[in-house]
């Protein structure tokens, strides 16, 4: 097998670089993995505006099996950490160890590049999200925080209001919580 990648019931996954081309599939694949909190639940497909931010910050990795593409992650630098705003894996292909795959390809990044931490937002209660990064080494952050991470936890907290409609049919969308997995 070659250096990154991984091998699930025979198939081999291999992770790269994301580029322009996969722009179309990521959306899938953001809408697709969001359906494990319900079937009324609606998210808006990536941002081109996110994904140039993580292409540009040389910071999204796909995983693929072949040339379909299965998951990804999208992370860019803020201060002396690396926020990761997107680790999606498509439905056909959870709970494979993607998931753990493209975190482990992120945190690797993050300490090649000697950053301090590696930062999140996500929902504490869904077992795929807060419970997963928990068991992956991150800490949940109840008062301190750094600056930044506090502006984009208040937003996620501000999207995810619990009186909007797509909360509502998604109980496992809230609370939502700041993480932070130390890499000094």
């Amino acid at each position: 097998m070659v250096d990154g990648a991984t091998q699930s019931n025979n198939a081999i996954f291999i992770i790269r670089p994301g580029n322009k081309r996969d722009f179309e599939r990521l959306s899938a694949i953001k809408v697709s993995a969001t359906k494990m909190f319900g079937p009324d639940y609606q998210t808006e497909p990536l941002s081109e505006k996110n994904f140039t931010r993580f292409l540009e910050s040389d910071k999204l990795r796909v995983v693929v099996r072949g040339k379909e593409v299965c998951g990804y992650s999208g992370a860019f630098q803020m201060d002396h950490d690396l926020f990761l705003l997107h680790l999606f894996v498509a439905t056909d292909y959870q709970g494979q160890g993607l998931g753990k795959m493209l975190l482990h390809e992120t945190i690797a990044q993050a300490k090649a590049a000697n950053l301090k931490a590696i930062t999140l937002v996500t929902s504490g209660s869904a077992p795929w999200n807060g419970p997963f990064y928990t068991k992956q080494g991150f800490k949940t952050l109840d008062g301190e925080m750094p600056s930044y991470l506090r502006v984009l936890y208040n937003e996620d907290v501000a999207y995810f209001h619990p009186e909007r409609p797509f909360v509502k049919e998604s109980p496992l969308i809230l609370p939502r919580i700041a993480m932070q997995m130390d890499l000094t």
